[in-house]
């Protein structure tokens, strides 16, 4: 166990040895301030503007990830998206254990444990203690895992996987409902499935498919209280329906992606922008060389029955990643697995090679090996250096470059695999000739999973980020102004924009936003804002951003969704700045804020976040309800568009002019979960508040509950009486309601199975 844990710290240290040596944060830094907004607006210092660093996917954590764990734990996110659900949003992870250490730790270790529970899992199927050391050096460097650790996510789904299997094999299916429910909580719904699939086939394998049955059932109750509100918001997504097939077509796993088995970068690497298939994480299947060329030695121990189900298990999961059963899910239109990436099935397929090659290590070490492996993989380098001699191409010198590291790996390999052949088969006659041989293997043996250690680890630094600290969503005086500005809303034009999320790091107010479940009705009143239409099977799958074309729609848009201040940035400083008159005209706007390079405008046309309307209308089709939003006659201001009637007459019905009156609300209390608002008003009126309407919100008038109304195809609006009064909205989802019930109970069923087996 100590040597277990030794090797797995070493091999941690040579991974992130930019962080333990240099000073730097496994953070993709340099990413976010050479290539986001503001900062690489003028250029951040030491960047040229649109200068990229390493590994693009990262964005996604950087945009996603570690801008919802820094709300903490609440159920909305006010900040983005005009609203929308966080806790319900799965990929927030908000209950995920591994976040009480902070998401940077979390990259650190995450697929160290994963190694190392992998080794626990191998010595549970009594492999010796280095081949269980090696096959869990194998499984921490997949590349599915690997390429996607600074996402987190996928890592943190498939974390106890390998706990789970163990349990499996010791007959304690029961407690694997915990981990399993752990896996839930992880955050990344695809992988999870992928854990339920490699654990349950393992069950069957195991003979304990009815326990396990049960064992899953029990998960999905522990995970309840994330699972209930994430499907309530999977059916209000732009995720709801499948993805197109075609497009699911171009993610299935490519089959030439396998020459990636042993030599990772063939077709190239992002770090390098010069990644030739579609997605570096999703078209490898790397394991490391050294662990690839051994699991190919576990073919001779086909008589194991554990290696044949793993070698099944490797089938499987290449058949199911790449064409024609990649697509079978989006055929059947099985929600969730019918918009997922195909390709992303090569993690089981990875992980049971990387078991198998601690089978076929274990038979290296104990016995003379025999020579096919080797001439098999020689083979293959032999085919792919004359390939990229011959073919001379932009793309093959990429291939040909990356062909000397993975080739000189192999070349040390095999001498040692020869040398250790060789002191394994040298006469024993002699006591000290046998002692001298056996510490040679030993050196030798040390020297194989030192390389192990090393080889892998040059991939994974290659293309994980590391930066400075003070990368880290650093200061700018454009959030300074923004933060003063709240909860007003902002656009940014041009290079100007912000981009999506960072508004929820800075608690500041954003109507874009990214998210691959954010809410649709938002979407398809934000994507209107192009030319007026309804079309929801146009809606992005994942943003939801106004139309960059300066127009009417967008205009009329910023007015109902209550953006107040324009954002607008000079190419170059300006000591002397002065407002652009023409392109912001002094009656339609006034200069809120400006320094050298940046300035802020507020738009006097702008309706409040929150107003008392006089007059409604009663409208369901949601292109008669755009028409009446994007009508130059339609007085926003004074008449709401709702979509059944309220429980009582204002003074107007027929979204004629009513009698003039006098009223105002005001914001006394603004958080993620509770709005207060102050209203005081002459007569009956609406209250509108440019927040996303979503079940879940409750409403109350000086106290009593009241109806909330969806207004203006997306907002809410409230009936008020005449006076002062005092209104309330809380978000007290059912859903998540119902969720902590199911969990709850599922606990209290799990500890009486518990007690019943006397496991505890």
């Amino acid at each position: 166990m100590l040597l277990a844990v030794a090797v797995f710290v070493l091999a941690n240290i040579v991974n992130f040895w930019p962080m333990y040596f240099k000073g730097l944060i496994p953070f993709p830094g340099d990413l976010l301030v050479s290539f986001f907004f503001p900062w690489s607006s003028g250029g951040f210092i030491g960047f040229d503007p649109w200068t990229t660093h390493k590994e693009y996917l990262a964005a996604d954590a950087i945009r996603q990830m570690f801008v919802w764990k820094s709300l903490g734990f609440t159920l909305w996110n006010p900040y983005n998206f005009s609203g929308s659900y966080l806790l319900a949003n799965l990929q927030s992870s908000l209950l995920f254990p591994g976040n009480l250490i902070g998401w940077i730790p979390g990259v650190v270790i995450i697929m160290t444990l994963f190694g190392f529970f992998t080794y626990l899992f191998l010595r549970s199927l009594k492999l010796s203690n280095l081949a269980a050391i090696f096959g869990g050096l194998a499984a921490a460097n997949i590349s599915y895992l690997t390429g996607w650790q600074e996402i987190l996510v996928n890592c943190q789904s498939a974390l106890f996987l390998p706990l789970i299997l163990l349990l499996i094999n010791k007959k304690n299916t029961l407690l694997a409902c915990v981990f399993l429910a752990l896996s839930v909580f992880g955050g990344h719904a695809q992988t999870t499935v992928y854990v339920y699939i490699i654990a349950g086939l393992f069950a069957i394998y195991k003979k304990q498919i009815h326990t396990f049955a049960f064992c899953c059932l029990l998960s999905i109750g522990l995970a309840a209280i994330q699972l209930v509100p994430t499907i309530e918001a999977y059916f209000y997504s732009a995720r709801e329906a499948p993805a197109n097939a075609a497009l699911i077509a171009r993610t299935v796993f490519p089959l030439k992606g396998l020459i990636t088995y042993f030599a990772s970068d063939f077709f190239g690497n992002t770090a390098n922008f010069n990644f030739q298939l579609f997605n570096y994480p999703d078209a490898r299947s790397y394991i490391g060389l050294v662990a690839a060329v051994f699991s190919l030695f576990s073919l001779y121990l086909l008589k194991n029955k554990n290696v044949r189900f793993f070698l099944f298990l490797a089938g499987f999961g290449l058949l199911f990643a790449s064409w024609p059963l990649g697509l079978i899910f989006n055929f059947l239109h099985i929600p969730i697995l019918s918009s997922v990436v195909p390709a992303r099935m090569i993690m089981v397929s990875l992980f049971a090679c990387a078991i198998l090659a601690a089978y076929g290590f274990d038979y290296v070490i104990n016995n003379k090996i025999k020579i096919k492996p080797l001439l098999f993989v020689a083979l293959v380098f032999t085919g792919l250096w004359g390939y990229v001699l011959l073919i001379r191409t932009p793309e093959t010198l990429v291939s040909r470059n990356n062909l000397i590291i993975p080739t000189i790996v192999f070349v040390i390999l095999s001498i040692l695999l020869v040398c250790h052949a060789e002191l394994v088969s040298a006469s024993r006659f002699k006591i000290l000739k046998q002692v001298q041989n056996d510490m040679i293997k030993k050196i030798l043996v040390f020297l194989i999973i030192l390389l192990a250690i090393i080889e892998p680890g040059y991939y994974f630094v290659k293309h994980q980020p590391f930066s400075k600290p003070e990368y880290s969503f650093p200061p700018h005086p454009v959030f300074d102004f923004l933060q003063s500005i709240a909860p007003n809303r902002f656009f940014g034009l041009g290079t100007a924009r912000m981009d999506t999320n960072f508004a929820t790091y800075y608690h500041v107010f954003d109507p874009n936003g990214y998210d691959p479940l954010y809410i649709k009705r938002y979407g398809e009143l934000i994507y209107s804002s192009k030319n007026g239409k309804y079309l929801p099977k146009e809606v992005p799958r994942s943003d939801a951003s106004f139309s960059d074309e300066d127009n009417f729609y967008r205009s009329r848009l910023f007015d109902l969704t209550g953006v107040k201040y324009i954002l607008d940035k000079e190419d170059e400083p300006k000591a002397n700045w002065q407002p652009d008159l023409g392109k912001f005209p002094p009656d339609k706007y006034k200069v809120a804020w400006h320094d050298t390079k940046w300035s802020a405008f507020e738009r006097l046309t702008v309706l409040p976040r929150v107003f008392l309307a006089n007059n409604y209308v009663v409208e369901t089709d949601p292109q008669k309800i755009l028409d009446k939003i994007y009508d130059p006659n339609f007085d926003l201001r004074k008449t709401l568009i709702l979509e059944e009637s309220p429980s009582f007459r204002p003074a107007s019905t027929r979204g004629e002019p009513g009698p003039e009156s006098t009223g105002s609300a005001t914001f006394i209390y603004y958080q993620p979960q509770k709005v207060v608002i102050k209203t005081q008003s002459d007569s009956p009126k609406l209250l509108f508040l440019s927040d996303n309407y979503y079940a879940g919100w409750k409403a109350f008038v000086d106290g009593a509950e009241t109806k909330i109304y969806r207004a203006d195809y997306s907002f809410r609006a409230v009936p008020v009486p005449t006076g002062s009064n005092d209104v309330v909205f809380i978000y007290d989802p059912l859903s998540f309601k119902v969720g902590v019930i199911i969990s709850a109970l599922s606990v209290l069923v799990l500890l009486i199975c518990l007690k019943k087996s006397g496991r505890i």
